[in-house]
């Protein structure tokens, strides 16, 4: 629980985030920071991945800025 809430903060506080504004210099400083991509599942409510709808946003969208900022653990 404690760690999908942190998530949730974290995907709130980078909602704003855009790849543009970021100098080079600091894009390797967030990718550390984001740790990786965090698996999630929205379909099988019984799997141990499972995510509402809400929070699968957040994840989905935490994910994208990884992936735009060309994060190697993304890739």
């Amino acid at each position: 629980m404690k760690t999908a809430i942190f998530c949730l903060v974290l995907s709130m506080m980078l909602a704003g985030c855009n790849a543009a504004d970021i100098p080079p210099a600091q894009i390797p400083d967030v990718c550390r920071a984001l740790i990786g991509p965090i698996k999630y599942n929205t379909h099988n409510k019984m799997s141990q991945r499972y995510a509402a709808y809400l929070l699968s946003l957040d994840l989905k969208q935490r994910n994208r800025i990884g992936i735009e900022l060309g994060c190697p653990q993304y890739r």
